[in-house]
């Protein structure tokens, strides 16, 4: 366990690695390793999402809670080393396909974060591009790389409350008409949605708008 000797930082602690050359080894909590590999730019290399590995060890990060231990090695020995290591660790992931995850409809996760000024957020999984026209109206906003240092799970939408509601949009684009549900947040609640009647939506424009159909709560 060479890499024991190493330092180190939590998965969710990525952004602290340094702007330097090395290899890196990714642990679990049981000393289990799961996948080494080099970068040039250990910091560049797990930015935000970037690594080509981070969804599939962020969806058990909860249960398996990965640490990414590193040691500084010139860019000229990287490759030998990965290997050498590689060899000598018999990671898990190393020459297995990576997994590629559909984001799906999106759904509420049940983990709520909260940030040094107190504002708790609701965070969402799901595929974004039903808000793109109107998320100012219904409240959902990208997540940001500040909102991700305060909350571990995968996420691509966050509401700013600890609960959401569910509305029913009619839209009509080229000649027909079609109803989606979407997700809101408490602020939009009310009046608000009479700004949706007539805005412009995925080609279309939207014609009707239901109250939230049901609510859901932390």
């Amino acid at each position: 366990m060479e890499w024991k000797s190493w330092q180190s930082f939590p998965l969710t602690q990525r952004h602290k690695l340094p702007c330097s050359s090395g290899i890196y080894v990714v642990v679990d909590y049981n000393d289990n390793v799961w996948y080494v590999g080099q970068a040039i730019n250990l910091n560049a290399r797990w930015a935000g999402k970037g690594h080509h590995r981070y969804a599939q060890l962020n969806r058990s990060n909860s249960k398996r809670q990965y640490r990414i231990y590193w040691k500084y090695f010139s860019a000229s020995e990287l490759n030998q080393i990965e290997q050498y290591y590689i060899a000598l660790f018999i990671p898990s992931m190393n020459r297995t396909r990576v997994k590629q995850y559909s984001l799906g409809k999106p759904q509420l996760k049940i983990q709520i974060g909260q940030d040094p000024s107190g504002i708790q957020y609701a965070y969402f999984r799901g595929n974004s591009e039903c808000y793109e026209d109107i998320a100012e109206h219904v409240g959902i906003f990208p997540c940001t790389a500040e909102d991700e240092k305060y909350i571990s799970i995968t996420k691509e939408q966050v509401v700013k409350r600890s609960y959401a509601f569910v509305i029913a949009v009619k839209y009509r684009s080229n000649g027909s008409d079609k109803t989606i549900k979407l997700l809101c947040s408490l602020q939009k609640y009310g009046d608000a949605f009479s700004n949706l009647r007539g805005a412009s939506y995925r080609g279309g424009v939207i014609i009707r708008v239901w109250q939230p159909l049901r609510v859901r709560y932390y």
